[in-house]
């Protein structure tokens, strides 16, 4: 199934990722990682994968991140919906300057 090479095709990436670039790129790289995932676009769609996948990129403080997190967990994908954490978020990202388009 094409499900069963999603871990393998994550993993690579996520090699790539953490040994090519700087921590700007690094942080975006994750991002678009998971915006792939969580639209099913060139991977197959998984929340859990984008999850994971901003939760990297929100660690190096990347906005954006924070935005699509607070949007998982406001909607429960990927995660256990948590309108409380997706406030908090949704305010870290918008204290530090990110509105969503």
């Amino acid at each position: 199934a094409e499900g069963a090479d999603l871990p393998a095709a994550v993993a690579a990436l996520a090699r790539g990722i953490e040994k090519a670039w700087n921590p700007v790129e690094k942080a975006m790289g994750w991002s678009a990682l998971g915006q792939l995932s969580l639209e099913g676009r060139e991977l197959p769609r998984s929340d859990a994968v984008a999850l994971r996948c901003f939760r990297e990129a929100a660690a190096s403080g990347y906005l954006e991140a924070f935005y699509n997190l607070a949007v998982m967990h406001y909607a429960g994908r990927g995660t256990q919906r948590d309108v409380a954490v997706a406030a908090a978020l949704l305010g870290e990202a918008a204290g530090s300057g990110h509105l969503p388009s």
